[in-house]
């Protein structure tokens, strides 16, 4: 896997620390929201995913065989508005686009761990959101459109599940 860049300075060229922070904040290159663990330059507030810190030029993930997905700094203006096809959020920044199938991911969606443990249970991610998610107590995120519905974490036993963008508060 090649990488694209390594950000180590922040645009006013002070070097990004990796920082564990308790509050949540919006990454400066894909404009997602970051918890926990981050590069942060606090003279600027510049935040960054760990995911968005070293990025791939193509890429695969498991839920999609066989597709190549690019990443770009931002999404062509001929496609238009797009929302993250795990989280549901609308792209505004860096993202991985697959020419073929037309799908998005934010780089952080892109690396979600395909294990989550919350309330002393064992979550798996899915594709689909099958029921209602235990955070927000819907089926469908605000922001859903069609053939966008997001994915969700799915308890062992099959009854709790969390939508990716409610699970992001846990996860790190």
């Amino acid at each position: 896997m090649a990488l694209t860049e390594t950000v180590q300075k922040c645009p006013s060229g002070h070097i990004l620390e990796p920082k564990n922070c308790k509050s949540q904040s919006t990454c400066s290159r894909c404009k997602g929201l970051v918890y926990g663990t981050r590069y942060r330059c606090e003279a600027c507030d510049y935040d960054l995913h760990d995911s968005c810190m070293l990025t791939s030029v193509t890429t695969s993930h498991p839920f999609f065989k066989n597709e190549i997905f690019v990443f770009l700094k931002h999404l062509p203006r001929n496609l238009g508005r797009r929302r993250c096809d795990a989280c549901v959020q609308e792209i505004c920044g860096f993202v991985y686009h697959c020419y073929d199938k037309g799908w998005d991911l934010h780089p952080s969606c892109l690396n979600l761990p395909p294990k989550l443990y919350a309330d002393l249970l064992e979550f798996q991610l899915q594709k689909k959101v099958k029921s209602k998610c235990i955070r927000c107590n819907k089926k469908t995120l605000k922001g859903s459109v069609s053939g966008v519905r997001g994915w969700s974490y799915e308890s062992k036993c099959k009854k709790y599940h969390l939508h990716v963008y409610c699970a992001m508060s846990v996860l790190d």
